[in-house]
């Protein structure tokens, strides 16, 4: 549904006011790819799952269960990184 022509103007004022008050924040807007930042988390949230599963390995062989203990909450922060950055990415699309 098309702006009308009073919320053109009004949205192109907030555009014009706001890139007077923070021009960093607007650049980083307009050059970002919303995307690739995503699928980059993603990439990391794999590696972390890995590194969790590789400290609750290590657990299992030493028995320190800070090992485990930070294994299991670095793969439940990873995957939950993951998931949410995927519903992000199939909604954006």
């Amino acid at each position: 549904m098309p702006l009308s022509e009073h919320e053109q103007r009004a949205l192109q004022a907030m555009e014009q006011a706001l890139s007077q008050d923070d021009p960093v924040f607007v650049h980083r807007v307009r050059s970002g790819n919303a995307s690739l930042d995503g699928r980059r988390r993603r990439t990391l949230s794999v590696f972390g799952v890995a590194v969790g599963l590789a400290l609750m390995f290590s657990f299992c062989l030493t028995t320190a269960v800070a090992a485990g203990v930070a294994g299991f909450l670095i793969m439940l922060v990873s995957l939950d990184t993951f998931w949410t950055n995927t519903r992000q990415l199939v909604q954006a699309r």
